[in-house]
């Protein structure tokens, strides 16, 4: 008899969503509440109070210049999140609020509006609410927005507006998100061959790139007059962190070759590892262009996928592409496309958010000595990972790597079957 209940009970559950999605909203809700207003967040939110207080004090085009000395850190982002950062901390200082609490609250709110646009793109499909609740309760979405403090999960936010309004033919709006992603990273370029491909004609193209080029401009164009030596040493310049521990890296691919330069040291006894030195050196210095070859490729075989769900899922696997084969770039740059991964599978989006979202957690709660995450972080080069947290590492790390891989495959064996298909 309980389980006939039990069963009742679920099928109510099921045919009525609005019982739980509420809830889960709710839950959601509570999780960011407590991270924005009772942690401290990671070492960014530190580093951003330092570049606001310097901005201030200063002047931004100052303070770009100051940070190239050793005595600073270097300054990389774009003068809209400088002035952004700024005026947050002016205002922390008027109402007596915390900068971190501020400065992070308007990105666990911008979650919520990528909720909506997810919903907009699954709007055929009748799990479109899991999946919405997927990404509300995914702890990397969560950690990133909510905990982190940079500004990484804002790209993914006009990501998948930019996804929207393209393929609904409002490319003007497309474009305005899309030049507003420039403003914060310079990473949304990442989608530009997308776009480009996905694109039906010569004039829609056009009318996409000019209006973003104009957008750039407009958050840009006054360094391009005034000091263009800053857009390409601070900005367009900077290659990414890598940040080492005893351990190795917190994040990249390069953690394979620990484990290859240990079995073959301890396995095959070989006393000379300078090969594999050099093939590191060259995998390293090539990294962005191994990275942007595969994209541009995977691109180009996906130019046939024009609809709304298959040009957010094509970014979405290119950002997974960008994160898979990486070399160092930190994981925090996963967030700039978490909107987008539902439309990436059950599979991938239930695999990526247990797994990476799991080392993410461990990683940060390591990095606070808390599993609550309260205190501030204590993350040296010289600390030791506990075994737990680099085998998350290693899984996640090689769980991307190995998606990375496949999509790619995936996508040649579908463009080999339709010249098939064509030449027959």
């Amino acid at each position: 008899m309980s389980i006939e209940i039990k069963l009742a009970l679920d099928q109510q559950w099921l045919r009525h969503p609005r019982m739980w999605f509420v809830r889960v909203v709710l839950l959601s809700i509570v999780i960011r509440f407590y991270l924005i207003f009772f942690t401290y967040g990671s070492n960014d939110v530190t580093a951003w109070a330092y570049h606001a207080s310097h901005i201030l004090q200063d002047g931004l085009f100052a303070y770009y210049r100051i940070s190239w000395t050793h005595s600073a850190p270097l300054f990389n982002h774009s003068p809209f999140s400088g002035l952004f950062a700024a005026g947050v901390f002016a205002l922390s200082k008027i109402i007596h609020v915390p900068f971190g609490t501020l400065f992070r609250l308007p990105f666990a709110l911008l979650d919520f509006v990528a909720c909506f646009f997810l919903y907009k793109l699954l709007n055929d499909d009748k799990d479109r609410l899991v999946y919405v609740s997927l990404y509300l309760l995914n702890p990397l979405t969560i950690l990133f927005s909510s905990y982190h403090g940079n500004t990484d999960s804002l790209i993914g936010v006009l990501l998948i507006m930019c996804v929207y309004f393209f393929s609904n033919n409002r490319i003007i709006l497309a474009a305005v998100m899309f030049g507003l992603g420039t403003w914060i990273k310079w990473s949304i370029v990442l989608a530009a061959p997308v776009f480009f491909f996905a694109a039906a004609d010569n004039g829609k193209r056009l009318k996409f790139f000019t209006w973003a080029f104009g957008i750039f401009l407009l958050g840009y164009g006054i360094i391009f007059f005034r000091d263009p030596q800053i857009l390409w040493k601070n900005i367009f310049g900077y290659g990414g962190r890598y940040f080492k521990t005893q351990m190795g890296p917190i994040w990249g691919h390069s953690i394979f070759f620990h484990y290859i330069a240990y079995y073959c040291k301890v396995m095959f006894q070989m006393q000379s590892l300078k090969w594999l030195g050099w093939i590191y050196i060259i995998l390293v210095r090539a990294n962005r262009f191994i990275v942007g070859a595969a994209i541009f490729v995977y691109a180009w075989l996906q130019r046939s996928q024009r609809g709304e769900k298959e040009i957010g899922r094509t970014i979405g696997e290119v950002f997974c592409i960008f994160n898979g084969l990486s070399v160092f770039w930190a994981f925090q740059y996963l967030a700039w496309a978490l909107p987008l991964w539902p439309l990436l599978g059950k599979r991938f989006s239930l695999f990526s958010s247990i797994i990476v979202g799991g080392y993410i957690y461990a990683f940060y709660s390591f990095a606070s000595q808390s599993l609550l995450l309260k205190t501030p972080w204590v993350l040296r080069r010289e600390h030791f990972f506990s075994g737990g947290v680099c085998v998350l590492r290693d899984m996640s790390v090689f769980l991307l790597f190995l998606y990375a891989l496949i999509f790619l495959a995936k996508a040649a064996r579908g463009y080999r079957r339709k010249q098939t298909c064509n030449n027959q």
